[in-house]
């Protein structure tokens, strides 16, 4: 388990010294969250792909904490300031190795319809 301090101030305008334990998440359930928030459609020979990251990045902070200042529910970590969110998210992925993964990555090569039937 990794501990990260970020201090910083909730919508409420209350100072929280924040002091969060990062899960270590199993390759599974590291791969099921990239799974769960893509889609891809083949229709004919075209591949459409739709890939929610701002989903990404809440789940993996759902599921990467262990501990947190707050309870750890959906609605608490959307409500995050979007800086401690995306420093939490940037945290877990690369204590869960999944860094390898960036948004340009997630392009999915087109594939003629032959292609497709081998």
């Amino acid at each position: 388990m990794k501990e990260v301090k970020i201090d910083y101030t909730d919508k409420e305008g209350k100072e929280i010294k924040g002091v969060f334990k990062l899960k270590k998440m199993t390759f599974k359930e590291a791969n099921d969250l990239t799974k769960s928030y893509m889609q891809i459609q083949i229709i004919g020979s075209d591949v459409r792909t739709n890939f929610d990251y701002g989903a990404l990045m809440e789940q993996t902070v759902l599921k990467g904490l262990e501990k947190a200042p707050f309870e750890i529910t959906i609605e608490n970590v959307q409500n995050l300031p979007s800086d401690v969110g995306e420093k939490l998210f940037k945290e877990i992925e690369s204590y869960n190795k999944m860094d390898g993964l960036k948004k340009k990555d997630l392009k999915v090569p087109l594939k003629t319809e032959q292609q497709i039937q081998k």
